[in-house]
């Protein structure tokens, strides 16, 4: 990542985001992500703003259809937090439903 110079708390930073899914039933597919982040911090109006990271992992299942996807999911994170509490930094858990209209393979057509 790199961000517009006198126009942000960062200079730059990197990011990994993986996922993992065990494709072997047709309806009912396991999976594993995880995210990493980390921001260089910069100055910014006289201000020295510090560096930041995020890391984020997810793990539940994927119940697929010949319409979508849902996704059922345990997540956790630690990090410095986005926004105008960007310098706090917290850990969170928590669980997830994310619904993806025709995003995979049509189970029926297996």
């Amino acid at each position: 990542m790199w961000f517009l110079p006198d126009r942000s708390s960062y200079s730059a930073g990197v990011g990994l985001d993986l996922h993992a899914r065990y494709v072997h039933f047709a309806r009912v597919q396991p999976f594993i992500s995880g995210y990493a982040e980390q921001l260089w911090g910069d100055m910014l109006q006289e201000r020295q703003f510090p560096d930041a990271y995020r890391v984020r992992a997810l793990v539940g299942v994927a119940l697929l259809s010949s319409l979508g996807e849902i996704l059922i999911y345990g997540a956790g994170d630690v990090g410095n937090r986005y926004g105008i509490r960007g310098l706090t930094e917290e850990a969170t858990l928590g669980l997830g439903v994310r619904l993806a209209l025709a995003s995979g393979p049509k189970a029926a057509g297996r």
